[in-house]
């Protein structure tokens, strides 16, 4: 039988009632879920970098602080999801921002502007042909890398055994 996931962001909350309520199999936080009936199991960890040009100051970096972008001007794709927040934060960071991925693509192609990438947009085919001419410098604050959970109902254990069996 041939099964079809569906993918949406709601917040945490309408997440867990979804699957309270059964409307859905399982979900995907940035955090366990601690409840009786719940099973909670790590899926996958991002981490966030900064993407540059070879002749970047900054492409000798092994890892850099997020403090460190401070003043720059940088190249930014809306909707980003979990890392929004975080996004937020660099109140010091100028962020030229754009909502069409295939723009976004090509104005970091004719762009010496940073941006940022993580580990799993760099598996992107699109963004790791954009990422071949850059540096990925992992930026090291905590805050910086997150670890997604997968959820299920415990009654339903065997979805999440199937689901990560190839893990």
């Amino acid at each position: 039988m041939e099964q079809h996931i569906q993918i949406e962001q709601k917040t945490n909350d309408e997440l867990e009632k979804a699957l309270d309520d059964e409307n859905v199999h399982f979900i995907v936080t940035d955090y366990p879920i601690k409840k009786e009936h719940i099973l909670s199991m790590d899926l996958f960890m991002e981490q966030l970098y900064l993407s540059v040009p070879l002749t970047h100051p900054y492409a000798t970096r092994k890892e850099i602080k997020l403090a460190e972008l401070a003043n720059l001007t940088m190249l930014l794709r809306s909707d980003l999801g979990i890392w929004q927040p975080l996004v937020n934060q660099l109140t010091q960071t100028k962020f030229i921002v754009q909502k069409d991925r295939a723009a976004f693509v090509d104005l970091v192609n004719a762009s010496a502007l940073p941006t940022f990438s993580t580990n799993i947009t760099q598996q992107n085919t699109e963004e790791s042909t954009v990422n071949s001419q850059r540096i990925q410098i992992p930026i090291s604050d905590k805050e910086a890398t997150k670890t997604f959970y997968i959820s299920v109902l415990k009654k339903n254990k065997a979805i999440l055994q199937e689901l990560v069996k190839t893990k």
